[in-house]
């Protein structure tokens, strides 16, 4: 991605759009802190990318254009997976992971 400048506004929705290759997915990745970007960087929300992932990721949400499921993963191992990668600490994706498999009556899946 190169020479990329966009503004993205509070409480509205911003949707990236365009052909295989023209870089949506390498932008995400850069901004949810996949992978670092070689020059320049981004701010989210106030949060530098570069030195605050974790504060940029509070402000970010990201819908693939397929499931992210991997047949060989519990319920609670894909929570456990996706809570790590929002940051979250050991003792609150524990929390978590117990929080939403009740609610959603998973016990046995």
């Amino acid at each position: 991605v190169q020479n990329l400048s966009l503004n993205m506004y509070r409480d509205q929705i911003t949707v990236l759009l365009g052909h295989n290759g023209a870089g949506k997915t390498t932008t995400m990745s850069m901004l949810t802190g996949v992978l670092r970007p070689t020059s320049g960087t981004a701010i989210v929300d106030g949060c530098d990318i570069k030195t605050d992932i974790k504060g940029a990721r509070q402000s970010l949400g990201l819908c693939p254009q397929y499931n992210v499921l991997f047949e060989e993963l519990t319920v609670a191992e894909h929570l456990y997976f996706f809570s790590k990668l929002k940051g979250l600490t050991q003792n609150r994706v524990k929390a978590e992971i117990d929080k939403y498999i009740e609610l959603l009556e998973l016990e046995e899946k």
